[in-house]
């Protein structure tokens, strides 16, 4: 298990020749030119979720690894309706390791 803690945000991008409905999947459709957006404010603050890796020896002096985190906790609040589903923290890291001595 793993508990973090947000030191800074940063959630922002653009969007061109795209659309949205208007009040769900068959609402009014509203043309976008072009616009861009900044959640960074929106995001939520702590983290909770599972930390898991293996490794395996493959000679007396060489290692693969593999780890990874899945966060349980939606990165951006229900009560927020800007993003329409659930967005969880994802990292995997794969590693190779010479032993010296």
């Amino acid at each position: 298990m793993y508990f973090a803690v947000l030191l800074s945000s940063k959630f922002e991008g653009n969007v061109s020749d795209g659309y949205i409905r208007k009040g769900g999947s068959l609402g009014e459709k509203v043309l976008i030119d072009h616009a861009t957006f900044d959640f960074g404010d929106k995001m939520r603050s702590y983290d909770i979720g599972l930390h898991a890796g293996v490794e395996r020896e493959l000679t007396e002096r060489w290692q693969v690894n593999l780890t990874g985190q899945m966060g349980f906790v939606p990165i951006i609040p229900s009560s927020f309706k800007g993003v329409g589903y659930d967005l969880h923290n994802m990292f995997v890291t794969a590693g190779v390791s010479y032993r010296i001595w």
